[in-house]
């Protein structure tokens, strides 16, 4: 496709030369010539030039940073990452990069698999992947079944808030009779009386477990 726009751009390029020529003197003749042929140097360096160097590319990447980031984010480590798959393509120096991102993702991992990130991820909702040391994996465990508790709790109050806000706007119609009135307002009633309960048992679990970081 490259080479067919370059025979274009060239036979374009002498047909306009002919046609110049025809009206110029010698010397402009031969002073147009020299700006076609800089001109015509300087695109065809400029199309090099934007040819992607994968390879340079590739070496350029901090691959320990990608396993730190991949780590920290509690994400399994997956070799090759897939969004940077096109540096693999048999690349002798693969063996060297994975070294490198191994070495970023367990540092990541580390840091990611403490009882306060347990927490943080529970209450999240995030979804533990099995792969913290064995030596961090109780601790974590710990505070992020707690913190999981805590999101499904919150999940559930929230889903009887929208089912309460449905009601009230249904309710807000004109001209509905007075038993499917009362019938939406006994629902919602229940509903309150739901969220009441399941935000006391909340509370109650924060206490007791100690939880202060969550805004009820």
């Amino acid at each position: 496709m490259a080479n067919i726009s370059k025979l274009s751009l060239h036979k374009n390029c002498e047909y306009s030369l002919m046609v110049i020529r025809s009206m110029l003197t010698w010397k402009q003749e031969a002073m147009i010539e020299k700006i076609l042929s800089i001109a015509l140097f300087v695109l065809f360096f400029e199309g090099c030039s934007n040819i992607p160097n994968k390879t340079l590319s590739c070496k350029k990447k901090n691959w320990a940073q990608i396993g730190k980031t991949s780590g920290l984010n509690g994400q399994i480590s997956t070799w090759p990452p897939k969004s940077i798959k096109s540096c693999f393509s048999g690349n002798l120096q693969e063996k060297a990069w994975k070294k490198e991102y191994d070495l970023g993702y367990k540092s990541g991992l580390s840091t990611f698999c403490t009882s306060r990130n347990g927490l943080k991820a529970g209450l999240r909702g995030m979804r533990y992947r099995n792969n913290c040391p064995s030596k961090k994996e109780r601790s974590f465990l710990k505070e992020y079944k707690k913190g999981l508790k805590v999101f499904h709790y919150k999940r559930a109050i929230n889903k009887i808030q929208k089912r309460i806000l449905i009601l009230k706007k249904a309710m807000k119609k004109s001209g509905l009779p007075r038993k499917v009135q009362q019938k939406k307002f006994s629902k919602m009633e229940n509903l309150y009386l739901q969220k009441r309960e399941i935000s006391q048992f909340l509370k109650d679990f924060l206490t007791a477990k100690n939880i202060k970081s969550v805004k009820l």
